[in-house]
């Protein structure tokens, strides 16, 4: 695994295989990269996050989302701010309100 192109390209497939063994191994390859510096850290927070949800573990980043449009249970709610901003995220506050906005004019696009 080497460089951004590819970290992008493990991380897609991680999010949308269904293969929970592949998608671990998926993780841990992005989470050596991110070590390594060869991919953004935000990629690992999503891979990690995405296998948490998958494995019925809190996840550390808040980065998934249930249907509802409510995170699934996070690890540490109190340091998930710090945990985001330290990998570039936004706040959770700041993340919720943005998927309201997106919610709210894909609703009033539907209803013109």
């Amino acid at each position: 695994l080497v460089g951004a192109d590819a970290s992008t390209a493990a991380l897609m497939i991680l999010l949308h295989a269904d293969d929970l063994p592949f998608q671990l191994t998926c993780r841990d390859l992005i989470a050596e990269a991110v070590g390594l510096g060869l991919c953004s850290p935000i990629h690992g927070a999503y891979a990690a996050d995405h296998c948490a949800v998958a494995l019925g573990q809190p996840q550390a980043y808040g980065t998934k989302y249930s249907p509802l449009g409510r995170p699934h249970p996070i690890l540490d709610p109190e340091g998930v701010d710090a945990r985001r901003q330290a990998i570039g995220l936004r706040t959770m506050a700041a993340e919720q309100q943005a998927l309201r906005e997106i919610r709210l004019r894909h609703l009033t696009r539907a209803s013109a």
